[in-house]
């Protein structure tokens, strides 16, 4: 499928300021937490997939172990983690949530989530349809197979 470069540079311009919208209110949010953006990206991953170990984490974030350590130690400090050692292996040690952490990505989720609706409410019925179709059609298209990653142009 063959597309005009201006075209696919435009939409791809377009589609980063989208997704920029909510930058904003995320950091505010991160700020009034006191937490760092990794901290908090760790968070929402044990809240995906919970009892993930320190290995998981630092394959998934793209670092190293002691990386993952540092933060899911302030973490514990804060009480937003907790851990487990795993019944076969000892040194392996699960990590989940609290219920402040779960409540923490809870409340932040949710006011994303509140502010992109207001957003959304300003959108004519008609515009909101165009874009839910364009949205499912993106969505579609990125569950269809993984996009090449490419460095060029």
């Amino acid at each position: 499928m063959a597309h005009d470069r201006a075209a696919l540079v435009g939409a791809a311009r377009l589609y980063g300021e989208a997704v920029a919208i909510v930058d904003p209110l995320r950091a505010r949010l991160w700020a009034e937490c006191g937490l760092t953006v990794p901290q908090l990206r760790l968070m929402f991953m044990l809240r995906e997939e919970p009892g993930s170990t320190g290995s998981l984490l630092a394959e998934r974030f793209g670092v190293n172990p002691s990386t993952i350590t540092g933060h899911v130690e302030k973490l514990l400090q804060r009480e937003l983690v907790w851990r487990e050692e795993d019944e076969q292996d000892r040194r392996v040690q699960h990590n989940y949530l609290t219920e402040l952490g779960a409540d923490l990505t809870g409340r932040l989720e949710r006011a994303a989530g509140h502010y992109v609706i207001e957003i959304l409410g300003r959108l004519t019925e008609s515009q909101l349809a165009r874009l839910t179709e364009a949205l499912g059609d993106l969505v579609m298209a990125a569950r269809a197979g993984p996009a090449a990653a490419t460095h060029s142009g």
